[in-house]
């Protein structure tokens, strides 16, 4: 069964380790919003891109565009795409629910979550050391004056990086339920 599955939540918290965990269960497609902004940013982006919010807003809209557009394509190819990104405005989830409307796949979305500042400050301080790296504990702390939260009946699960829990396992069973879906479960 084709899918697309979002794997959602602000900078730093783990999605693009739950992403690559979940796509290599079933050869999914990963789309990385960081990699995808990466391609963009030497694109034909105006010097000044990152200088005001209007600048930064276009970028990140047009990172999604980018996202949809290869998505769509990998889905009429008989790909399951794994989507990493923040996911943070409602209208970016509402698209990949139309996309799997218009290519007849489910669509699932897992947030994932770090409950522990401390291991988020840790990470982003390792990670903001690395080439183009731009997440930070204070683009974790803006992120949380727009992101618009994932409500329950849109996500099929939520993963606290900060557990100390399986995450193969957990992985597992959201992979089962990706599989063997119900009609009960929150989804398209």
């Amino acid at each position: 069964m084709t899918y697309i599955l979002a794997v959602a939540g602000r900078a730093g918290v783990g999605k693009s380790t739950i992403a690559k965990t979940i796509a290599s269960y079933n050869k999914g497609v990963i789309l990385s919003t960081d990699s995808l902004r990466s391609y963009e940013e030497n694109m034909d982006l105006p010097k000044d891109a990152y200088s005001n919010i209007t600048g930064v807003k276009y970028i990140r809209e047009r990172t999604y565009k980018v996202l949809f557009n290869m998505a769509e394509d990998l889905i009429f190819k008989g790909e399951n795409v794994v989507a990493d990104g923040t996911f943070e405005m409602q209208a970016w989830r509402d698209e990949l629910r139309n996309i799997s409307l218009r290519t007849n796949i489910h669509c699932y979305i897992i947030e994932v979550i770090c409950s522990d500042k401390g291991i988020l400050k840790s990470r982003l301080k390792k990670r903001r050391g690395e080439k183009n790296e731009s997440a930070s504990w204070e683009v974790n702390l803006g992120q949380s004056s727009y992101f618009e939260p994932i409500g329950e009946n849109e996500k099929i699960a939520t993963i606290d990086t900060a557990l100390k829990q399986d995450l193969n396992n957990t992985i597992e069973d959201i992979i089962s339920r990706i599989i063997m879906p119900n009609e009960n479960r929150p989804y398209r």
